[in-house]
């Protein structure tokens, strides 16, 4: 029973991680035109299984250093709040990084049992999560501005290069996102046989049914931002999650590309740049992991 828990709690999350992240990986080269949004979605879905595939045990560390000798019944516990913060988050439209999510409820359930959790792993998480910003808007920021100071021969030769750039680049960053993300939930739920075959259905599941509505919206914002900026933002965080992942700590896509895009934008003088959707996103990052953890800590 318990194990059948944890194969459906696997499924909706990653369905809905796969279903709410799509867009932000592959939405350029879908509003492009360079794959059809049918075709796109398929395309980031193989990105997610094969980066959970190849590199997605890395993300056990969060269940043996956070919860060494947990039950599997209160690694469902943590799987469950996190499904159930991310679908208030989901109603009230205000995004959530489930990984975040996760590693607080984790530590929730571990101080509240007095478990010899690895602080100097906690630490590194947390570090991770305040550094990250700081690297991506510095990051992008530099790197937009460097591009945008070169003069090419040919404009069209550019062009042409950077829309090979990002389909590469797409494919990276929804293997990263399998990687890190699915990798996290899949460490919670167990790396099963029956769970990794649910993982591949939920996320071909999602990716093809419930992300049409924000791979047609997102799309169309990032194919508005030039090929260079959209290239500069995606490679940015997906080298900032994949080092994340080398070390097996959870960090959110959405964050890495939210603070890349951050610092894309800021290098438009001439263009109003809105806080509001950053300041949000940044109010989920800090929501996410407290909500996660007073829960875990109050029903453990």
């Amino acid at each position: 029973m318990i194990h059948t828990l944890s194969t459906l709690l696997l499924f909706i999350a990653l369905a809905f991680i796969a279903g709410n992240n799509l867009a932000a990986c592959v939405g350029t080269v879908s509003g492009s035109g360079m794959l059809k949004q049918r075709t796109a979605s398929l395309f980031g879905a193989s990105g997610f299984l094969i980066g959970l595939l190849i590199q997605g045990s890395q993300m056990r560390k969060i269940t043996t250093l956070l919860l060494p000798g947990a039950s599997q019944g209160m690694l469902d516990i943590v799987l469950a709040s996190t499904i159930m913060i991310f679908f208030i988050a989901y109603i009230i439209r205000t995004p959530v990084p489930l990984t975040m999510a996760l590693t607080g409820g984790a530590l929730g359930i571990a101080v509240a049992l007095h478990l010899h959790y690895d602080a100097s792993y906690v630490n590194s998480i947390i570090f991770m999560w305040f550094l990250s910003p700081i690297l991506a808007i510095s990051a992008s920021f530099a790197a937009v501005k460097l591009i945008s100071a070169s003069r090419p021969r040919s404009i069209w030769r550019r062009v042409s290069i950077y829309k090979t750039l990002l389909f590469v680049v797409s494919f990276l960053s929804a293997y990263v996102l399998g990687a890190n993300t699915m990798g996290t939930v899949l460490a919670f739920a167990g790396f099963s046989t029956i769970n990794i075959i649910a993982a591949a259905i939920a996320i071909f599941a999602g990716s093809l049914f419930l992300s049409s509505g924000s791979l047609r919206r997102i799309s169309q914002e990032m194919y508005a931002m030039r090929y260079s900026s959209a290239f500069s933002t995606l490679s940015i965080s997906v080298i900032l999650v994949e080092v994340a992942t080398l070390f097996g700590i959870p960090l959110s896509n959405t964050q890495a590309v939210a603070s890349s895009v951050f610092g894309a934008g800021i290098t438009q003088r001439h263009r109003y740049l809105s806080l509001r959707p950053f300041l949000l996103i940044v109010l989920g990052w800090i929501v996410a992991s407290s909500a996660s953890f007073a829960i875990t800590y109050l029903i453990r």
